[in-house]
């Protein structure tokens, strides 16, 4: 298993890290107004990357038009943050409109 990023071109380094910023700011935007205490404090552990681009077999087929995307999985220190339509949905929106080759 691979534990840098190493490996990927420094423009899909760029990216996750853009893509990460958006989840913390996400959470962080979902729990802005919280007012009991693990949601008040409430945040991302980690940030696992897996799939092609984790193992180094993404494709980027521009005549064809198939890119490979990022396949995350985002570890939350708390289960009510797991709720996907509750946290996640604007955060997703906002990664498919923004995060762009």
């Amino acid at each position: 298993m691979k534990t840098s990023l190493d490996h990927l071109p420094p423009r899909k380094q760029r990216e996750l890290a853009q893509v990460v910023d958006v989840l913390r700011a996400g959470l962080a935007a979902k729990l802005e107004n919280a007012t009991q205490p693990h949601k008040r404090n409430g945040k991302i552990l980690k940030v696992i990357l897996y799939g092609s681009y984790a193992r180094g077999g993404w494709v980027e087929d521009h005549k064809g038009g198939y890119y490979s995307d990022f396949d995350i999985l985002v570890i939350v220190d708390h289960p009510d943050f797991t709720d996907v339509v509750d946290y996640w949905m604007p955060t997703e929106q906002i990664l498919q409109h923004s995060v762009r080759d």
